[in-house]
């Protein structure tokens, strides 16, 4: 069994490498991605302002800035405890819910764009059928459609088994 001090190294670690995924994924500033990160390691437990501002070895008005942003997009929430005047700043219930979602409408905008290449291909292929020097292979964007489309199916399941069993 890890020790506590085992744990926040881990946790440090993973909040650094999660980050820089933020940052070059989603073009966010350094700080920003290791505030989301730090955030969604909390999971209900919560983080905040405070421990945030130490984690981060950051300024308070670099944190509420970007927290303020992560707030107005709803990619985290917050819960304070009576008698508190604390924030505690947590991943948004239905967060998982809608990274799922984005992820199948970008898998799908990349289906119908293989499709359209497809299209006119079959189009160049059929314009120039006697001259198989000029005919375009359509087996690598086949092979891409089935492969997000199976994604898709396995988000779309995954989607149904969390709403079903309410484990949002």
């Amino acid at each position: 069994m890890l020790s506590e001090k085992d744990i926040y190294s881990k946790k440090i670690k993973l909040i650094e490498r999660i980050g820089v995924y933020f940052e070059k994924a989603e073009k966010l500033p350094p700080v920003a991605g290791r505030i989301l990160a730090s955030i969604m390691l909390t999971c209900k437990h919560g983080i905040t302002f405070e421990q945030l501002v130490q984690e981060m070895q950051a300024s308070k008005s670099t944190v509420f800035t970007h927290l303020s942003y992560f707030e107005s997009t709803g990619r985290i929430d917050y819960y304070t405890k009576s008698g508190d005047r604390k924030r505690y700043y947590i991943p948004p219930a239905d967060g998982l819910l809608n990274f799922i979602n984005e992820k199948i409408k970008e898998l799908q905008s990349q289906c119908t764009l293989h499709q359209d290449v497809i299209s006119y291909k079959e189009a160049v292929n059929q314009k120039w059928k006697n001259d198989p020097a000029r005919q375009c292979n359509l087996k690598f964007n086949k092979d891409i459609i089935s492969m997000l489309e199976d994604h898709i199916n396995l988000l779309s399941k995954l989607k149904t088994e969390l709403i079903k069993d309410k484990k949002l």
